[in-house]
């Protein structure tokens, strides 16, 4: 078995059944980082009272509604500030799609935006591989070149063997093997409109954009549409405001413009640095678990030499505790969950690395004691 050394993310819709765990990779979340600042530089850039309200942008933040418990790549959030008690709105959401089934983070979508009604934009980024990672079998070349050298190797010992020029769309090869090799990058946003839930279905170029960062950069689309949602997300903050103080006096912030301006070729050179980090965790996990089962670990053995810019990998890889998987990427499935609700985590467990998710779906208790009484019968 693999090991993984990042903890997983759930989330868990209760009207559907359904139990989403995903884990993380440092490519998985790279596209949000820079989003996360320019964002933040949009907001506090305009006039809005900071003693009334809050706006945060957060990453891997989890939102609880009735019926849902979810944890978005990214939300923006806006808090009341004075002593009135005024729940929090959450006017956009980001999610990036690495590995993963399509269709069941459709799923998840449709579940955040019906239980979050004030999510005004979302923006979805798909990264596609070449062919979907899965680790080295025993007795193959890599496995015994690995297994010749007698122990793990640190992040900058494995990329000094790499045998492909470091490059966008090159992989990350090391001993033969491919550990990463990203092909393309999409990004797509949809903006609500008429005060209906946004509708991630729609492909009106009214309320839908796409564009590509890789191979080639085409945001304009996407810039375009995400200005629009902020304006609808500014016009937010004013009526928040007067909710929570409605003597505010909202005329600057409703007259200044928001803008997003970010600069695509830096997000597209970051990937270079997270598809390094990336191939160096399925390097690092599978070679822990199956080339020298049982070795000690070292405490931070897959932090890079040196930080890699708007990475959280190394926080995640420095977690002392470890979780067991199968030794592939799984793609995002549904399965039959245990019995009771109580075990649902117990089975989760062991389900995916790096950016993949897996559905699981609880059992119905009474169809499933019926089904063994008709047995029995």
């Amino acid at each position: 078995m693999d090991v993984i050394t990042t903890k997983p993310r759930l989330s868990y819709n209760a009207e559907d059944r359904l139990i989403f765990v995903e884990w993380p990779s440092a490519i998985h979340e790279t596209p949000f980082d820079d989003l996360r600042f320019t964002f933040e530089r949009a907001t506090e850039a305009l006039p809005y009272d900071s003693d009334a309200i809050c706006t945060k942008v957060h990453m891997n933040f989890s939102l609880q509604a009735d019926t849902l418990t979810v944890t978005p790549d990214m939300v923006m959030s806006l808090m009341s500030m004075n002593e009135i008690s005024t729940p929090p709105l959450y006017p956009l959401i980001g999610e990036c799609v690495f590995s993963q089934n399509r269709d069941r983070l459709n799923v998840k979508l449709k579940s955040e935006v019906k239980a979050f009604p004030s999510i005004k934009m979302v923006i979805v980024v798909v990264i596609k591989e070449q062919t979907m990672y899965n680790s080295p079998p025993q007795r193959s070349p890599a496995f015994d070149y690995f297994r010749s050298q007698g122990k793990v190797f640190s992040h900058s010992k494995f990329l000094q063997e790499r045998t492909t020029r470091r490059a966008l769309g090159n992989p990350v090869t090391v001993a033969g093997f491919t550990w990463c090799h990203v092909t393309d990058v999409e990004y797509l946003v949809w903006i609500q409109h008429g005060g209906r839930p946004t509708n991630i279905d729609s492909t009106d170029p009214a309320h839908f954009a796409s564009g590509t960062l890789f191979p080639n950069i085409d945001m304009g689309a996407v810039d375009a549409m995400i200005n629009r949602g902020l304006d609808i997300i500014k016009d937010c903050m004013v009526a928040f405001s007067k909710q929570v103080e409605p003597s505010a006096d909202c005329s600057d912030l409703e007259k200044t413009a928001i803008s997003f301006s970010i600069k695509w070729k830096q997000c597209q050179k970051g990937l270079m640095a997270a598809m390094d980090v990336t191939a160096y965790d399925h390097y690092l996990s599978w070679a822990q678990s199956s080339v020298f089962q049982g070795q000690k670990r070292t405490p931070h053995a897959s932090l890079p030499d040196g930080p890699v810019r708007g990475s959280r990998a190394g926080e995640r890889a420095a977690s002392e505790e470890s979780i067991e998987r199968p030794p592939t990427h799984s793609r995002m499935r549904t399965r039959a969950a245990p019995e009771n609700d109580a075990d649902i985590a117990g089975q989760s467990r062991g389900s995916g690395v790096g950016g993949t998710a897996v559905a699981l779906r609880p059992r119905v208790q009474g169809r499933a004691t019926k089904n063994r009484n008709e047995r029995a019968g």
